[in-house]
């Protein structure tokens, strides 16, 4: 996963920590969602190219596979290279790297909305191609996990008030945020269990 794409290094910063001095999940999304936009913005399909089609990145749908959480302080390597676009989607994989060892890999769906209707703008013509870049395969193929819409028998662990700081550009409540509100609902003890 060293070729095509998009590098940055990365420090993690205590802000960037939970309790256990090690890098937060939050904050490991957070890391892949900067480093999408700064390899966007390389490719002009950053936040000031949405801004001139009045349009703005959402993203569909996220997951991630730790294999070690980094701990403060530790160098790292952020990477982020595109898949091919569908008509209205496409699909961005992420790593978080010390040395040649993989610590975090994660894959996104990724779509643009229009200011004005509110709905998805196709990708035609706007999207780079992939293959120039020499894209890096995925190396996790698998579905994503699809949550069911009835929760009938399910336990609420929590409740939380959307604040102000929780929406973004696009106007809603930012995805890293959802986390960050489903994670405060659990101790720290627990969250260092899960």
């Amino acid at each position: 996963m060293a070729g095509a794409g998009f590098s940055r290094n990365i420090t993690v910063l205590p802000s960037m920590c939970g309790g256990d001095s090690m890098l937060g999940i939050p904050s490991a999304l957070d890391v892949f969602q900067d480093t999408a936009t700064l390899h966007a913005d390389s490719l002009d399909i950053g936040p000031d190219a949405m801004n001139r089609i009045n349009s703005f990145w959402i993203i569909t749908k996220t997951r991630m596979h730790i294999y070690r959480l980094p701990g403060m302080m530790e160098e790292l390597k952020s990477h982020t290279w595109i898949q091919p676009c569908e008509r209205v989607s496409c699909e961005r994989d992420y790593s978080i790297t010390s040395g040649d060892e993989i610590l975090m890999y994660g894959k996104s769906i990724w779509a643009v909305v229009s200011h004005e209707t509110g709905r998805l703008v196709h990708l035609e013509g706007m999207y780079p191609d992939v293959n120039a870049e020499n894209t890096d395969p995925s190396p996790d193929e698998r579905p994503f996990a699809r949550i069911g819409k009835n929760f009938d028998g399910c336990d609420v662990i929590g409740e939380y008030k959307v604040r102000s700081i929780d929406i973004d550009l696009g106007g809603h409540m930012n995805n890293v945020n959802y986390i960050r509100a489903a994670l405060g609902c659990f101790t720290s003890e627990e969250i260092t269990e899960m």
